[in-house]
């Protein structure tokens, strides 16, 4: 199999498995779901005390999702959507999340753009090939495709996406995830 026959395939399985988990996201959460597993998480924060402090609140919150997997979204490098109820219920360290979390925003401040208008049409095509976009709100659809033109920086998930999920996770990096595990082995279950 040559590189783009394999990075069609990462792409494809990508999208199969959001779609899976998560059958009402729409194309704004597609394009925030791969720019994470290319750039990390693209979150406005000054300092890893703020990191820690949103996290505290969010697992406070009782309208947590507590049935996302942990997701390996990685294409390029290893990258985790990593469900903040798992610090709860497993006793999990929020330091170890704040860290890892903080290296993807450093990561993705480093990292060049370059491609990715490239990568972003083939993702389109693959999501309208395998008929996902048929279950797409026009008005929402219309909506992200304004902003993206005007250069608007996509940060959130979709309203439907919010409504129907309520997503709390933060992105982890390989190292972070690892370090989850050695304390953690039976999270392995959870990763998909």
């Amino acid at each position: 199999m040559n590189d783009i026959d394999q990075e069609r395939e990462q792409i494809r399985a990508l999208i199969i498995k959001e779609a899976k988990i998560h059958e009402k996201a729409q194309l704004i959460d597609y394009y925030k779901l791969f720019y994470q597993s290319i750039f990390g998480a693209n979150h406005i924060v000054s300092d890893k005390i703020s990191v820690g402090l949103q996290i505290e609140k969010e697992i406070e919150s009782l309208f947590m999702n507590l049935s996302d997997p942990i997701m390996d979204i990685s294409l390029e490098k290893k990258i985790y959507r990593f469900p903040l109820y798992f610090i709860v219920n497993k006793k999990i360290s929020i330091s170890v999340i704040v860290d890892s979390f903080y290296n993807t925003i450093l990561r993705s401040r480093r990292m060049k753009s370059s491609g990715w208008e490239k990568l972003w049409e083939k993702i389109k095509e693959e999501i309208h090939c395998l008929g996902i976009s048929d279950n797409f709100d026009d008005k929402t659809t219309e909506e992200f495709n304004t902003g993206l033109k005007k250069g608007e920086e996509i940060l959130h998930h979709s309203r439907i996406y919010h409504e129907n999920y309520a997503p709390h996770y933060r992105i982890i990096d390989e190292t972070g995830m690892e370090k989850i595990l050695s304390k953690n082995p039976d999270l392995k279950k959870y990763i998909e």
